[in-house]
């Protein structure tokens, strides 16, 4: 439990700096000054990567939520029919359900981490992308300037 706190601070720190670096980025989008549109791509790419980071590991603990709730329905439902509990497999399936309901929230709460951070990161790279076109633009300009 510990260990995912720590992880939910992490991301929220990181989430909050990029969240930062973005507000900066719209403060100077009509400034012309190359040098600090690099440096922001700079640290702007450097919380992508972190954020993938992220994005994998949620990917991660989604994928393995869910195959551990498959497993435990599985064997609950063969526990249920070796035992005698249950003599219909719908019956057994039922009471399976019964018994993974918290393991269902849990894949549910990794799904749903899984796809924000996986929105967020596109967000982050369509920035990264802006910015590339407005550094790559600027440069055009500073050359043609330069020529006349």
């Amino acid at each position: 439990m510990i260990k995912k706190q720590l992880k939910m601070y992490q991301t929220d720190k990181i989430l909050e700096h990029i969240s930062t670096l973005i507000d900066t980025y719209e403060s100077m989008i009509t400034s012309n000054d190359i040098e600090s549109f690099i440096k922001l791509q700079d640290e702007i790419a450097i919380y992508s990567y972190r954020l993938a980071e992220i994005a994998s590991e949620n990917k991660r603990g989604y994928n393995t939520s869910y195959y551990i709730r498959k497993i435990t329905h599985q064997r609950q439902i063969q526990s249920a029919l070796n035992s005698g509990k249950a003599t219909a497999m719908n019956k057994a399936s039922h009471e399976a359900d019964l018994g993974v309901q918290d393991l269902v929230m849990k894949e549910l709460d990794y799904e749903a981490l899984s796809y924000r951070t996986d929105l967020l990161l596109k967000q982050v790279n369509k920035i990264l992308d802006s910015l590339r076109q407005k550094i790559s633009y600027l440069k055009k300009e500073y050359e043609l300037s330069a020529h006349n």
